[in-house]
C-alpha cells in the first residue's frame, strides 16, 4: 500500500513538472476552445467582354467616345480598342480589398488578349487587373463554351461563396445558375454602362443578407434575380434594372476606393421617375 501510494506521490510529481498535472497552467491552456474552423473566401468572379469592356465599333457613340476610359489608349490590342464600363476599375479594386473575397477573371477571350487588355486596365491606385486578380481563366481552360466555377475553387471549393457576374445566361455550367448575377443586354444603353455600379449593390445587399440569415450566397443571388409569372414560368425581376437603391448602394461603395467616383444624377432622377422602367420589356429565363 506505501509502495503504491510513493509511485502516485511520484507520478503526480512529474505531470506536476512538464504543466500536466489538473489545475495546472499548462493544461488550463491546453484545455482553451479549438480555434473556429477556416472559412472559405467567398469568391466574386467576372467576366470581360460586355461586361467590364465593350469593344469599340462604328456605330459607338461619339458621345460616349468623348467621356469613355479607352483601351489602349492608342493604338490596338489584337485588331481591338475597348471601353472601360463605369465603375469597372473600382469594382474590381474594392471587392479585391476585402479581406474575406477574391476576385478572379473569366472571360472566353484567348489568353494573350485577355492578359494585355486586364495589364492595361488601371485601377484607382495604379495597380492593373491583372496585378489584383486572384486567378484569370481564359478559352484555353474552357474550350467548351461554359465557365466551371470548380476551376477557380478547385473541385472541394464551397460552390456556395461563389457569384459570378457574367451578360451569358448559357456560360454557366450545369448545376451553377445560382452562382450568376446576370447582366441583361435591355435597349437601354446607360443601363448598359452603369450595369456595374448595379451589380455591385446587388452583390453587397445579397452578402448583407447572406449574413443576417445564414442562408447560402447563392440561393439569396438567385431568389433576388427571378420569380415566376402567371404561368409559373421564370422571369427576371426587371425592376432590379431601374432600382435606383442599388445604385446608390453601389456607388457609395466603389467611393471607397475612388472618392471622385460619381454617376449622373440626373440618371438617376429618371430611375426614380419611372421614365427608364416604362421602356423595358419582360426579360425571361431560358427555356
Amino acid at each position: 500500500m506505501g509502495d503504491d501510494r510513493f509511485f502516485k506521490l511520484r507520478a503526480f510529481a512529474v505531470l506536476l513538472a512538464f504543466g500536466l498535472a489538473p489545475g495546472s497552467k499548462v493544461l488550463a491552456q491546453n484545455q482553451q476552445p479549438l480555434l473556429p474552423p477556416v472559412i472559405e473566401p467567398i469568391h466574386v468572379v467576372i467576366d470581360i467582354d460586355r461586361t467590364i469592356l465593350d469593344t469599340v465599333e462604328q456605330k459607338t457613340p461619339a458621345e460616349l467616345l468623348a467621356s469613355a476610359t479607352l483601351i489602349p489608349k492608342t493604338g490596338k490590342i489584337f485588331g481591338n480598342r475597348y471601353i472601360v464600363l463605369d465603375g469597372a476599375p473600382e469594382m474590381i479594386a474594392a471587392f479585391s480589398g476585402l479581406p474575406d473575397v477574391k476576385v478572379s477573371l473569366f472571360s472566353r477571350g484567348n489568353r494573350a488578349r485577355n492578359l494585355a487588355v486586364l495589364e492595361q486596365l488601371k485601377l484607382p491606385d495604379g495597380r492593373s487587373a491583372k496585378d489584383v486578380a486572384y486567378r484569370i481563366f481564359s478559352l484555353e481552360d474552357a474550350p467548351l463554351p461554359k465557365k466551371d466555377l470548380y476551376k477557380v475553387i478547385g473541385k472541394n471549393g464551397d460552390i456556395d461563396r461563389v457569384i459570378m457576374i457574367d451578360d451569358h445566361l448559357d456560360y454557366a455550367v450545369s448545376g451553377q445558375h445560382r452562382n450568376l448575377l446576370w447582366l441583361p443586354h435591355p435597349e437601354q444603353p446607360r443601363i448598359h454602362r452603369y450595369q456595374l455600379v448595379r451589380a455591385t449593390g446587388l452583390v453587397l445587399a445579397v452578402l448583407e443578407l447572406a449574413k443576417s440569415t445564414q442562408k447560402p450566397i447563392r440561393e439569396i443571388l438567385w431568389n433576388f434575380q427571378w420569380k415566376k409569372d402567371g404561368a409559373e414560368r421564370l422571369v427576371y425581376r426587371k425592376e432590379l434594372l431601374t432600382d435606383r437603391s442599388l445604385y446608390e448602394k453601389g456607388m457609395e461603395f466603389l467611393r471607397g476606393v475612388n472618392p471622385q467616383y460619381t454617376i449622373p444624377s440626373v440618371f438617376l432622377d429618371e430611375l426614380r421617375q419611372g421614365c427608364l422602367w416604362r421602356a423595358l420589356t419582360s426579360i425571361r429565363a431560358p427555356s
